[in-house]
């Protein structure tokens, strides 16, 4: 299993033009990523490539995000605590994480799921530019 494209805002991106995702959200993607995941990256030796284990999704994704998008899975875990995990559950469909920031004490919260239940609780996306934007009840369907 390969991801070959995702969402940003209104936008597929693919490897193609994964590059001009701005800064603050391709870190903040990283993040939801590397945070809200049972799957484990290992790196046996510093001159290896990173070994990813986990379920075949999940398994894509961190492979993904690792070898796409540069993702240090030590730099984002070091950076962050989680303070609370609610693990998937089939009758609300998703699974989530609250993680503290450790440099500025602010929390986060992540979730991934059922795409009609993620976003049914959204208010606001950011775009590939790094915008925030609102959005409306018909955005979301």
């Amino acid at each position: 299993m390969k991801v070959t494209e995702f969402w940003l805002g209104k936008e597929a991106v693919n490897d193609d033009n994964s590059r001009d995702i701005a800064g603050n959200v391709l870190k903040l993607l990283l993040h939801v990523v590397g945070l809200n995941t049972a799957s484990i990256v290992y790196k046996p030796h510093s001159v290896s490539l990173p070994e990813i284990s986990g379920s075949p999704t999940e398994k894509a994704i961190l492979s993904w995000a690792v070898f796409n998008l540069g993702m240090d899975i030590d730099e984002v875990k070091h950076n962050h605590e989680t303070t609370h995990v609610e693990v998937f559950n089939s009758e609300k469909k998703r699974s989530g994480v609250l993680v503290k920031r450790n440099r500025d004490k602010y929390m986060d919260t992540h979730w991934k799921g059922a795409a009609e239940m993620i976003l049914a609780r959204c208010s606001t996306y950011y775009d590939r530019a790094g915008m925030l934007k609102a959005m409306d009840e018909g955005e979301k369907l």
